[in-house]
């Protein structure tokens, strides 16, 4: 079974079992995410901070493109 999106997404979260990731998709225009589990047995797990920057702000003096991926910034923390 293949699953299809009509919409292709900014950022896509797909949380599992899987080690924590964020990368951009081949072609640069979503972020793909998996954040981990926040607990994982008696020890602390990750969790996501996802931060997307204004189109208009500026960073060390370079504008960003309009591309959301080029604009997102994750931070995965462990606990």
């Amino acid at each position: 079974m293949r699953m299809r999106m009509n919409a292709q997404p900014d950022l896509l979260i797909t949380p599992g079992d899987l080690n924590y990731f964020a990368n951009k998709s081949t072609d640069g225009k979503t972020v793909c995410l998996n954040p981990g589990k926040l607990a994982k047995g008696p020890s602390g797990g990750t969790y996501a901070m996802v931060t997307l920057h204004d189109l208009k702000e500026q960073v060390e003096g370079d504008e960003f493109d309009r591309k959301a991926a080029d604009r997102i910034r994750v931070d995965v923390v462990k606990i």
